[in-house]
């Protein structure tokens, strides 16, 4: 009796000792495949791969769905790439939006770059052509930057601050090249409010029309102006705003509907609570909501296309009154307060203009 008990603890030990070998073994083996697991995911092809994957994936939700629709697990669902290898990469949403930023500007100053090799430097105002040339490349683009700085400005407007930086630097060298500096931020300003309005679906023109401006903004022998600015101010106040300025300028001057739209657009910088933050608003979350806005804003295309005397003139001072009323209001202009005033003065200043 005393042999089968010490027998059976003698079995007992090394069944235990082999659960315990068992054990170890799957240990190691569960070690070696988080350990090749890792590896996997940080081989630079492997990741590099999947972040573009990642990226191209937050873009389109941002342009179908909207910004406020842009997670680690809507990504994941679009992408096919598992949330764990996205926080692995990113490990924050902040930074999924800094890769973003950089991806999109990073594909732009290269297409800046190429377009200055392109023209040559025997041309004058080289910047300011590559960058009315690149603005009019992101409205060809599905996935454009400015879906990226949707995304940025909800979440934190500080991650805008290297663009800015960039648009500063853009800035002061096209007024270093530029004869008339004021006329040429006019045109940058310009591509830059055509563009904006299109990607935020505000623009009541066509691509045809569009196509022709940005030809007009990029011809240099149709910039030929007098140098001499105005100091007329706009007027009018927020409220019946249109109606407002529409009065104070009267019937008897040119283009009128004009001149009314650039002092109302100009007012609605000066006002916390702008118009322009609504439809940002609206957009959010819905982008079918500002179709309102569309439809008013073609009828006033229209009234100034039949008082101009040189139509697509007048839509391009209306362009470039968007312009720096959308950078300003969304933190994107690199102008002071006192050259925005100038800008405006300018556009307000019929003589300037024929």
């Amino acid at each position: 009796m005393i042999g089968i008990g010490r027998a059976y603890l003698r079995w007992q030990r090394s069944t235990m000792l082999e659960q315990q070998l068992a054990l170890a073994n799957t240990f190691d083996r569960c070690a070696n495949s988080h350990a090749l697991f890792r590896e996997i995911m940080d081989s630079p092809t492997c990741s590099e791969r999947s972040r573009r994957t990642a990226i191209h994936a937050a873009l389109t939700i941002i342009t179908r769905d909207g910004p406020g629709h842009l997670t680690f697990d809507a990504i994941t669902r679009e992408s096919g790439v598992s949330k764990d290898r996205l926080i692995h990469q990113f490990r924050t949403k902040e930074n999924l939006l800094k890769a973003l930023l950089e991806h999109q500007t990073g594909y732009f100053e290269s297409f800046s770059r190429d377009y200055l090799v392109a023209i040559g430097s025997a041309k004058p105002e080289t910047t300011l052509l590559a960058q009315i040339a690149t603005t009019r490349e992101s409205m060809a683009q599905p996935h454009s930057i400015v879906f990226a700085i949707f995304a940025a400005l909800v979440e934190d407007p500080e991650l805008l601050s290297t663009n800015r930086e960039i648009d500063a630097k853009n800035v002061k060298r096209i007024e270093e090249e530029a004869a008339d500096p004021e006329l040429a931020m006019l045109r940058w300003t310009a591509a830059r409010g055509l563009a904006l309005m299109a990607l935020f679906e505000l623009c009541p023109l066509s691509e045809k029309e569009h196509e022709r401006l940005f030809d007009r903004l990029l011809d240099e022998h149709q910039w030929l102006s007098p140098s001499s600015t105005s100091k007329q101010r706009s007027v009018g106040s927020l409220e019946n705003l249109f109606r407002g300025n529409l009065a104070a300028i009267g019937s008897g001057r040119p283009e009128t509907t004009l001149l009314t739209q650039i002092a109302t657009v100009r007012e609605s910088i000066a006002h916390p609570h702008p118009a322009a933050f609504a439809i940002f608003a609206a957009l959010m979350d819905d982008p079918e909501l500002p179709s309102i806005n569309r439809e008013i804003n073609a009828k006033k295309v229209e009234r100034m296309k039949e008082e101009a005397a040189d139509p697509e003139l007048a839509v391009l001072r209306w362009a470039a009154a968007r312009g720096l009323a959308l950078t300003t209001l969304f933190d994107l202009c690199p102008l002071s307060e006192k050259k925005r005033g100038r800008l405006f003065d300018r556009l307000l200043d019929e003589r300037q203009w024929q």
